[in-house]
């Protein structure tokens, strides 16, 4: 987990000659948590040790502390103390400053009343697809394709498990070695009905499964192979 600081604030006190920077102090994370506020409180606990070791510092100041990736906002006077010198606490695991990103332009994107009516996604162009399907006869029948990732939804409209056959929670078509709890606890019952219900717990394995073997019912085709036989798993490394 992390947190991402995209605005920069560093300052300069002319009276003093003082230059301040806002760093990023990360401690170790949590790996093993059953619910939101035991997180917290774990964090909480984590922090204290290095709260109490910041706070007499000459020239730092704490600013925010941040529970999801146990990490603490605080500005430092580089006159004083240098932010690295943070690290000689054993918790403290990185410092890092607070730098200003810049954020690109957007892209144009389109309205729902506006989206182009392709029969094909423009990545199934760039990498010549249709015209694949068309010159070997085939959209994949056959084939079988095991996605290792975070998860497919079982609900997405261009992606089936199973044949849409969810009555043996789509056994063959769906395996898993942990669940997304807070402490990803092993299961014994890794498919089939006493398995956990497919999931996504990031987003990414769908959209790979999609990029494999979505289908078209939006009118697009979004798949490289739209007829082939897909199996989802997930796996957390």
């Amino acid at each position: 987990m992390g947190v991402g600081l995209v605005t920069a604030n560093i300052s300069t006190d002319t009276d003093q000659n003082h230059e301040e920077v806002r760093v990023l102090i990360q401690l170790a994370e949590i790996e093993s948590f059953d619910t939101k506020e035991d997180l917290k409180q774990q964090t909480k606990e984590s922090q204290k040790p290095v709260v109490d070791y910041i706070e007499p510092l000459d020239g730092v100041a704490i600013e925010r502390q941040f529970w999801i990736s146990n990490s603490i906002l605080a500005t430092v006077d580089t006159d004083r103390i240098q932010p690295d010198e943070l690290l000689s606490h054993p918790q403290i695991v990185a410092v890092e400053v607070d730098k200003k990103v810049e954020v690109p332009d957007p892209y144009p994107s389109y309205g729902t009343e506006s989206i182009p009516d392709d029969p094909t996604t423009y990545g199934l162009e760039q990498t010549n697809v249709p015209n694949t399907w068309e010159t070997f006869d085939t959209q994949g029948e056959g084939v079988t394709v095991g996605v290792i990732d975070t998860g497919i939804n079982p609900n997405h409209i261009s992606l089936e498990l199973n044949n849409g056959d969810s009555t043996n929670n789509y056994k063959g078509a769906w395996h898993t070695y942990y669940y997304p709890n807070g402490s990803f606890t092993f299961v014994d019952a890794r498919e089939g009905i006493n398995a956990p219900e497919p999931f996504d717990s990031d987003g990414h394995g769908t959209h790979v499964s999609g990029t494999i073997a979505g289908d078209n019912q939006t009118g697009t085709s979004i798949g490289v192979r739209t007829r082939c036989e897909t199996h989802s798993f997930y796996s957390y490394v």
